[in-house]
This record gives C-alpha cells, structure tokens and sequence, in this order.
C-alpha cells in the first residue's frame, strides 16, 4: 500500500511545471513581505506580462518563488488562495490597511494554480 502511496505522490508531483521567471527579482519580492517596504510593486508589470507562466505550476514551486503568501484562504471544493499584498497592510503597522492590494494565486485542490490576478501597477499608485 504504501509503495502505491509513493508512487501516485511522484505522479502528482511530475504532472506540474516548475516555475522559472528569468529577470524577476526575488530578493527584492521577498524583501516586501506583507507589502510593508512597498518594493513588491516594481514587480508588477513584470508579473502581469509573464502570468501564463503560473498557470499549472504547483504550490510547492510558487513558494519557493514567491516566499510563504502573507494571507492564505481556502475555498470551495478544497482549494486555496494565496495572497501577496504589494503595499502596507496592518501586519506592518497601524496605518497599514486591512486588505491592501494583493497579488492572487488560486490554487486546485491538487496544489495546481489555476488562476492568478496581478492587480495594475497604476490603479495602486494613484490611491
């Protein structure tokens, strides 16, 4: 049985793509955890041109990517949201907002994304 376990697991895990983003900078990404310095904004634009790339990538490599999300969310039928807010929230300080801006990944219940939003770079800077 627990050969059968190990098997369907390798399966699972071979079926997703790992994530590579050439040009992206993942200091400077981690860097604004909870949007607190605000840096995760000059990422934007470069996250919004290269969203395909996200899509059927599994969990695993998207954290090791992107860092551990700032907030997380189960959904309907098992599934899970990632949030990676890209200006203050509260967790940085009191005049952060509650629910900032926020780069989301949607994930399937087999850890799979299947749907990223990558909010504009110019709607966030006018506010």
């Amino acid at each position: 049985m627990n050969k059968l376990l190990i098997i369907f697991a390798l399966i699972c895990i071979s079926c997703s793509k790992p994530l590579e983003l050439k040009g992206f900078d993942k200091e400077n990404w981690l860097a604004g955890k909870n949007g607190c310095s605000s840096s995760r904004i000059e990422q934007l634009d470069f996250l919004k041109k290269n969203n395909e790339l996200f899509i059927g990538v599994n969990e695993g490599s998207i954290i090791e990517t992107l860092g551990k999300a700032d907030k997380r969310e189960l959904v309907t039928r098992m599934g899970r949201k990632y949030y990676y807010f890209v200006t203050p929230s509260t967790n940085c300080s009191t005049e952060g907002k509650k629910n900032p801006p926020a780069v989301i990944i949607e994930f399937e219940q087999r850890g799979i994304v299947k749907m990223i939003i990558i909010p504009s770079k110019k709607s966030i800077l006018r506010n």
